[in-house]
């Protein structure tokens, strides 16, 4: 739900233009997803949101761990939720997909999900960041 405050932002709209299996999981809060550094935050994004490793390193060690979970833990919630159908119950061709189930193949479907939530929250800040629409290649 949006808050009225929020409603008010112009560039703040329902994601309608995003890949179909979004659809079923509602928009994040916006203020989680904007940000004042512009568009070249949008690579970044994955990290503020909490969806890259964590890693831990002194001296020679270096360890690689689970995601780190920083962030909102609401929006993090949703794009792994959407990532989730995209891989499971979408039927259309879409590049994301494939990409993501090269990942699967690889390593683990757990970890192509997360891959995907991080690609379509950078996804879905260049849309909001630019005004654009989701075009599919």
């Amino acid at each position: 739900m949006i808050t009225p405050a929020v409603a008010t932002w112009a560039a703040v709209r329902p994601p309608t233009s995003v890949p179909p299996p979004t659809a079923a999981v509602p928009p994040p809060p916006a203020p989680a997803a904007t940000g004042t550094r512009g568009a070249s935050w949008g690579i970044s994004i994955g990290a503020y949101l909490g969806l890259v490793p964590r890693r831990y390193q002194s001296g020679e060690i270096d360890y690689v761990g689970s995601i780190s979970k920083v962030g909102d833990r609401r929006v993090r919630t949703l794009l792994y939720e959407a990532a989730n159908v995209m891989l499971t119950r979408c039927k259309g061709e879409l590049k994301l997909k494939d990409w993501a189930f090269a990942i699967a193949r690889r390593s683990s479907m757990r970890k192509a999900r997360i891959t995907l939530a991080r690609r379509l929250a950078i996804i879905m800040h260049a849309m909001l960041w630019n005004g654009t629409e989701f075009q599919t290649a």
